[in-house]
């Protein structure tokens, strides 16, 4: 109580964004994955467009269940 959680100041967006990057997944990826181009997730991610809900929620299991080479 009385502290800032993090999810208050990030995003979903901003939060995915982070995990795509800490788990090293490239735009290219998750665009062949989802069937758009690289630039709408960039954009997405920047905030300077948007995705449907279904394109979101494929952006988001990708990013979710992508496993990282240990």
């Amino acid at each position: 109580e009385g502290g800032i959680k993090m999810e208050e100041l990030l995003s979903q967006k901003d939060i995915y964004a982070a995990i795509r990057r800490k788990k090293k997944i490239k735009l290219k990826d998750i665009a062949n994955h989802i069937g758009c181009c690289i630039s709408i997730i960039s954009e997405y991610e920047r905030g300077t467009a948007n995705m449907s809900a279904d394109k979101i929620r494929k952006y988001r299991d990708f990013i979710e269940n992508y496993k990282t080479e240990e």
